[in-house]
């Protein structure tokens, strides 16, 4: 038989609502889980609260939840590329070499 839970919880974020679970592994004593509704201390990084573990993760998994947030923020925040493909040039050429002779 065996004692693994899933903890759900959900918090909010100027005025958004994110969710995220914790997992607990061999728990025998069932009075130390959180009941229904308490609540449960949690942290996230505050640019991207969509990241987000248990207060009591340990420091391995702390690690990992800054690097997914350093991810997370390399691949949102990226360098402006300039747009020259597709747009067509200012001033285009006039076509001044024309064959035919003036009337």
């Amino acid at each position: 038989m065996d004692h693994n839970y899933q903890i759900a919880y959900r918090f909010a974020v100027a005025g958004k609502t994110y969710t995220g679970t914790l997992t607990r592994k061999r728990v025998y004593n069932t009075t130390t889980l959180p009941s229904v509704g308490a609540a449960v201390p949690i942290r996230y990084l505050s640019s991207a609260p969509s990241v987000n573990g248990g207060a009591s993760e340990s420091l391995i998994g702390g690690l990992v939840l800054g690097a997914l947030g350093l991810g997370l923020l390399g691949f949102t925040v990226k360098s402006p590329r300039p747009a020259t493909q597709g747009t067509p040039p200012a001033n285009p050429p006039s076509d001044t070499s024309s064959s035919s002779p003036a009337v």
